[in-house]
């Protein structure tokens, strides 16, 4: 009984988890905007994240920049600039 348990527990979560990675990837959502954290990895709940996220070009100083936004209520959740 408990091993039936387990093996549809494992079954759930697999088949949670390719849905949850089919629905981040038809997002659209560019991956490289993805890691908020800068930790050169993007976790499962930056992907996550990233189906409520939305990125906008900006001039900021000068400088050409990226903003992510909360597509919510628009405010800004990170602002990456490269430099002109």
């Amino acid at each position: 009984m408990i091993k039936k348990l387990v093996v549809r527990f494992a079954l759930v979560a697999v088949v949670s988890s390719c849905v949850i990675g089919v629905l981040v990837l038809w997002n659209g959502f560019p991956p490289k905007y993805m890691d908020l954290d800068d930790s050169r990895i993007v976790s499962f709940g930056e992907a996550i994240q990233s189906l409520d996220l939305g990125i906008r070009e900006s001039i900021v100083g000068g400088k050409k920049c990226t903003e992510v936004y909360s597509l919510k209520d628009g405010l800004p959740v990170k602002l990456i600039c490269v430099d002109s």
